[in-house]
């Protein structure tokens, strides 16, 4: 049982750096893309600014939910594999049709990922659904930051 305990410790240490290591690859991909180029700068710090505020949106929120409600933890995982298939990790976004794109450019990852295609692949990037991934993403950061200063009041009272 001890060794469970340590496993799961660990998974959630490696876990809590992905972030890091996307931001890390997203730089890495970039400059092998000769992201020297202005272009490849835009996409560049757009994608980076994605990542962070998408994961710090996700955080904020996940983090007030989770105090009050402490089963939250054991629910990440399997919501985190669902939005798996919601975001195009395993299919190319010209996959999705063009009254779709969008929607799909809701998902903040759809942008993420259409760039990191572009640094990797050399696939185009469409500017408009890395803007409307963009700016879902500032919602979403709005969004978990109002949570969890109206939540945080509350924090005493739960702990």
């Amino acid at each position: 049982m001890n060794d469970d305990f340590r496993r799961d410790r660990l998974r959630s240490a490696l876990d809590e750096h992905t972030p890091d290591r996307t931001v890390m690859l997203n730089r890495i991909a970039a400059n092998r893309a000769g992201a020297t180029r202005p272009r490849g700068r835009i996409v560049r710090l757009a994608g980076s600014a994605l990542a962070v505020v998408t994961v710090l949106g996700i955080s904020f929120l996940l983090a007030a939910i989770n105090v009050r409600y402490r089963d939250i933890g054991h629910l990440v995982p399997f919501l985190l594999q669902l939005l798996l298939f919601a975001s195009p990790v395993l299919y190319a976004s010209d996959v999705v049709p063009a009254h779709w794109r969008a929607l799909y450019g809701v998902n903040p990852a759809a942008g993420l990922l259409d760039m990191v295609r572009w640094c990797l692949f050399g696939t185009p990037v469409e500017l408009p659904t890395l803007a409307m991934s963009l700016a879902s993403a500032v919602l979403l950061l709005a969004a978990g930051v109002a949570y969890f200063t109206r939540a945080e009041r509350k924090f005493p009272d739960y702990i």
